[in-house]
């Protein structure tokens, strides 16, 4: 669904079975986060400024937006490699995920593990991210991009509400693993 648009600019998303879907699951939080962002994300389709994220293989990947170059990662990886260069024990794999599905006669569907989500440019130097288990770091002209600040929230009535701020080590997970989120990231000018 991420993908559909962020990459190909889709009005919609269809999903046989939905009645099956848990009320926790996967689908639940990116419906709730995505359905009050119809306006936000149509007009970033509609002027370029979105961009879709799947790390399908667990390799990084590169997009440009808003004059920015961003690296992605997927979170796991990232951290192992971190632990690996200091000499410490990688952390274990995860879980499998839950099903998405529950309900009689429902056939069990797991959870995405993949990291996935989208990147909408708002413009002065301001980003929304939103999805799973990945980082992106930012950059502009060869320069690594300083963060200024980060905030969890949600859309509501096109307009942005901030529940959290992020500080100190917070950051250094602000897409987690294990659930769907939304943050707003405001880099400084450089």
């Amino acid at each position: 669904m991420f993908w559909a648009l962020g990459q190909h600019a889709a009005l919609g998303y269809a999903i046989f079975g939905i009645e099956d879907g848990r009320a926790d699951g996967q689908l639940s939080q990116a419906l709730a986060i995505l359905n009050p962002m119809t306006a936000v994300i149509a007009s970033a389709q509609a002027e370029g400024r979105i961009a879709a994220i799947l790390l399908d293989d667990g390799k990084p990947a590169e997009l440009k937006l808003g004059g920015y170059t961003v690296a992605i990662q997927q979170s796991q990886a990232l951290l192992k490699q971190m632990l690996l260069d200091v000499g410490l024990q990688a952390p274990p794999p995860p879980a499998p995920l839950p099903s998405e599905t529950d309900g009689p006669g429902s056939r069990p569907a797991p959870g995405d593990g993949r990291p996935f989500g989208l990147i909408i440019y708002e413009g002065h130097d301001t980003f929304l991210l939103l999805g799973k288990g990945f980082t992106a770091d930012f950059s502009k002209n060869g320069r690594l991009a300083e963060v200024d600040r980060v905030e969890e929230g949600k859309i509501d009535d096109a307009n942005w509400k901030t529940t959290r701020v992020l500080n100190g080590d917070e950051r250094l997970s602000v897409i987690p693993d294990d659930h769907i989120v939304l943050v707003r990231i405001r880099l400084l000018p450089g």
